[in-house]
C-alpha cells in the first residue's frame, strides 16, 4: 500500500498513476543498466515526479482551502483525479 493509499484507504488511486508508479518501482537495477542509463532510469524518475507533484498539491491546497472553491484550481483538480473523485 502506498502512502497516498494510506491517506484515503476507501478511495482507489487512479489506474494511470498506479501504472506509472508500478513501471518505475517494480524492478531491480543492475550494472547492465548503466549502459542504457536514460532508458533504464526514466520510469523511476517519471514515477517520482508524478508522486512529488501530487504531494505538493495536497500540501498546498490542504493549507489554502477551507471549503470547496467555486472555481477549482487545476492542482486541486489533479488531486481529486488521483483519487478518482473527478
Amino acid at each position: 500500500m502506498t502512502a497516498f493509499e494510506k491517506l484515503m484507504p476507501d478511495y482507489p488511486l487512479n489506474d494511470d498513476f498506479l501504472a506509472i508508479v508500478g513501471e518505475g518501482t517494480n524492478r531491480i537495477f543492475s550494472k547492465a543498466d548503466n549502459k542504457r542509463w536514460a532508458e533504464a532510469t526514466r520510469p523511476i524518475v517519471e514515477a517520482f515526479l508524478h508522486a512529488k507533484y501530487f504531494l505538493e498539491m495536497m500540501v498546498k491546497y490542504g493549507k489554502e482551502l477551507d471549503y470547496p472553491p467555486v472555481t477549482m484550481p487545476s492542482g486541486w483538480a489533479a488531486v481529486l483525479y488521483l483519487y478518482n473523485l473527478r
